[in-house]
């Protein structure tokens, strides 16, 4: 079971994970964290929604629904 904080702590490391174009160093240094923990999240967010991380895509389709989520959480 996923912690509403932990839910945060995912949706933030995959925010910053397509900002940086896909890379986890990058990622881990403006989340100020290891990249194995980056690493680590990425693969979570893996298991629990099958995204393919290679596929364009569907990347852009979940950038947009970031996007939307930041837009529901300012209203």
């Amino acid at each position: 079971m996923i912690t509403k904080s932990n839910r945060e702590q995912l949706i933030e490391t995959l925010e910053m994970f397509l900002m940086c174009q896909q890379n986890v160093s990058r990622s881990a240094d403006r989340l100020y964290v290891h990249y194995k923990t980056v690493s680590y999240r990425l693969d979570k967010i893996k298991e629990i929604t099958q995204m393919d991380y290679e596929d364009a895509n569907e990347m852009l389709s979940v950038q947009v629904g970031l996007k939307i989520l930041e837009i529901m959480r300012k209203e």
